[in-house]
């Protein structure tokens, strides 16, 4: 054995117990240790750095005035007719934007040169057949939209 080499035998029989009594070092008066410390402190290092990032990508400033870009949806004085409405009041409707509102329009299109004369949209099931708009879309719009009322057919009973 070397005489650099550890030997159980030299440590004291005290020296164990008075080590067990220690607490550590950097530990304050809440239990934090040096390494909590140093993890919340990256914690809130990478908490203020994303916050920083959100605010450089999407400034906001008190007082500051809402820009007329960013409010998309227009509360509509009337109900829409989509049968003939224009691209410019389709494309205010909530959810549908400008591909959606094409697509309407070449449906009803494709739907007036098959059958000229007939009205397209006659209620919310009809909308739903143009590519893009499912049952979640069209329950959405239904509050915007207006359909033609169907004449009324009377037919003549026999009298009795």
């Amino acid at each position: 054995m070397t005489p650099h080499q550890d030997n159980v035998d030299d440590v004291p029989a005290d020296s164990t117990s008075h080590q067990q009594a220690v607490t550590p070092a950097f530990a304050d008066e809440w239990g934090w240790t040096r390494r909590h410390q140093i993890g919340l402190a990256m914690l809130t290092f990478c908490l203020l750095v994303f916050l920083a990032v959100q605010l450089w990508r999407h400034p906001v400033r008190l007082g500051s005035a809402v820009r007329q870009g960013e409010m998309r949806h227009v509360v509509l004085q009337n109900r829409i007719d989509l049968n003939t409405a224009t691209w410019a009041s389709i494309v205010r409707l909530p959810g549908i934007g400008p591909g959606r509102a094409e697509r309407i329009l070449a449906y009803r299109s494709r739907q007036l040169q098959l059958h000229s004369g007939v009205m397209v949209f006659r209620s919310i099931r009809d909308l739903r057949k143009v590519p893009g708009i499912g049952k979640k879309i069209s329950l959405a719009l239904l509050p915007f939209l207006k359909f033609p009322s169907l004449p009324t057919t009377h037919t003549a009973h026999p009298a009795q």
